[in-house]
């Protein structure tokens, strides 16, 4: 899975670059108490500024601070751990695995808040709007430097 993950954050790395001229943080993990019947991995870019999170509870399951998002790294490193044995000292597997809906479902109604900041906003629309000024920002900075087209001031309208 682990190899699967890293091959496809690859691609999407790759792509950022040839698109934007530099790549940035892609998370690969899980939800906490899951979507959908099956076992699913997202794989996602971190500026968070999809048209598809349109709903409080979208945004904050992918916030990387509030701990519904368990990132790929964190939930292999679980089947490190040993199995449940009346002798077992420290966390087990089957503890980390235990995840309850309970503790996970309240974080989704947190309120809205940048998770590079922590500025907090009332509506989805506002978070958004910083998010992509905040990309925008890091774009500026890390992105390719623009050159400057200079005027052409040759007679035959070229340089000799």
């Amino acid at each position: 899975m682990q190899q699967d993950a890293e091959q496809t954050k690859a691609m999407i790395e790759d792509e950022m670059t040839k698109k934007y001229g530099f790549k940035w943080d892609v998370w690969i993990g899980f939800h906490a108490v899951p979507s959908m019947e099956h076992v699913h991995l997202h794989v996602l870019s971190s500026d968070l500024c999809a048209p598809a999170l349109k709903k409080k509870h979208h945004y904050n399951s992918f916030r990387p601070d509030l701990g519904f998002f368990l990132h790929l790294k964190d939930v292999l490193s679980w089947f490190e751990l040993p199995t449940a044995t009346p002798f077992a000292k420290g966390p087990t597997f089957e503890q980390k695995a235990a995840l309850s809906t309970q503790k996970y479902e309240p974080l989704l109604k947190k309120d809205l808040e940048c998770f590079k900041c922590h500025e907090t906003f009332k509506t989805l629309p506002q978070l958004r709007a910083h998010l992509q000024k905040e990309w925008d920002d890091l774009r500026s900075e890390r992105g390719p430097k623009k050159s400057r087209k200079t005027k052409d001031t040759s007679p035959e309208g070229s340089e000799p």
